[in-house]
């Protein structure tokens, strides 16, 4: 049984895991003011990391976050990462960048995220941008840095901030352009873009298994972040329509969401379990959700859809994902 729950906050995981995080190579995607990523750089000042790359799109939003760390930590080398996850030349241009400064890289956070984009918009090359931001930019950030990865050896961690949200519908994501925006809903393109993060760990823990290196997806909880403050009050977009569609799914019956609801410390717990703690070692390709495995809709572990989901991703970016 995990020693961390819903109100663990992320320093206390880090606390109690120091050692895991002592002299490690780690970096974190999305690490802007104000959200979970920047609560789990600000965490793990905490503990004595080698380096922390912190990539992300605006160093300006990046910069109070660094001063924060500096705060308590003077010894960590933080590295700021310029990454548009919305252009896989930029995802390509920042892996590059890590590679050349690093052996090795014991822990990825395939953290950054967006929701619920209006109207249907395309990235750059032609892919939904919520399945392209979320899932397939990490996809290819993943695939690029995997042999530093490897090169960290057993006790590496890849974690994944998915979603419950995964939940609003089955993982259709053959149809990610939704019929060229014809049959878009940004729920549901959310929905999807996180179901992928889950069936993307599975299958990556599948190859992974005998390494050592474990991967993780996960529910962090909600937080007031500005992710979730550019949400609409009203319409396709918003809240009310989000919990609308979830109620419908499961007969009529609202879910309980009671637990998700935290501070930005005790939503950074769980991404920080998922890297740091030991006892979660044997359940890699698991769901997790306060800081624990997590009984996730069947469809988000499914392993046949996982390897659909590895296949079409690998043609997305162009190349063979070798692990």
């Amino acid at each position: 049984m995990t020693r961390f729950n819903q109100h663990t906050t992320g320093r206390e995981v880090v606390e109690a895991c120091a050692p895991a995080a002592d002299g490690k190579t780690i970096l974190i995607t999305g690490p802007s003011q104000g959200s979970i990523g920047a609560a789990v750089v600000v965490a793990l000042a905490a503990a004595k990391p080698e380096v922390i790359f912190l990539a992300g799109r605006n160093k300006t939003k990046i910069d109070p976050v660094i001063e924060e760390f500096r705060k308590e930590n003077t010894t960590t080398r933080l590295v700021y990462v310029p990454l548009d996850l919305s252009d896989q030349s930029s995802v390509r241009a920042a892996a590059a960048e890590v590679n050349s400064q690093i052996d090795k890289l014991d822990i990825l956070f395939n953290n950054a995220g967006i929701m619920c984009t209006m109207p249907f918009t395309k990235s750059a090359q032609g892919i939904e941008l919520q399945f392209a931001t979320n899932h397939v930019s990490h996809f290819l950030l993943t695939a690029l840095l995997m042999p530093k990865i490897k090169a960290a050896g057993a006790g590496s961690r890849i974690v994944h901030t998915s979603s419950t949200g995964l939940q609003l519908c089955d993982p259709t994501f053959e149809n990610y352009n939704w019929d060229d925006g014809k049959t878009y809903h940004p729920w549901l393109a959310y929905a999807v873009s996180k179901c992928s993060q889950s069936l993307f760990s599975v299958a990556l823990a599948k190859r992974l298994k005998g390494t050592g290196i474990a991967t993780f997806a996960l529910q962090p909880g909600m937080p007031s972040t500005s992710l979730t403050q550019n949400i609409q009050q009203e319409g396709p977009a918003s809240f009310p329509e989000a919990i609308g569609i979830n109620t419908a799914r499961f007969g009529g019956v609202k879910q309980d969401q009671s637990g998700d609801i935290k501070t930005l410390e005790s939503a950074s717990s769980t991404i920080l379990a998922a890297a740091l703690d030991h006892d979660l070692e044997p359940e890699s390709g698991k769901f997790l959700r306060n800081c624990a495995v997590y009984d996730v809709m069947p469809y988000a572990l499914d392993p046949d859809a996982a390897e659909r989901l590895w296949t079409l991703s690998e043609k997305l970016i162009g190349e063979e994902f070798k692990v």
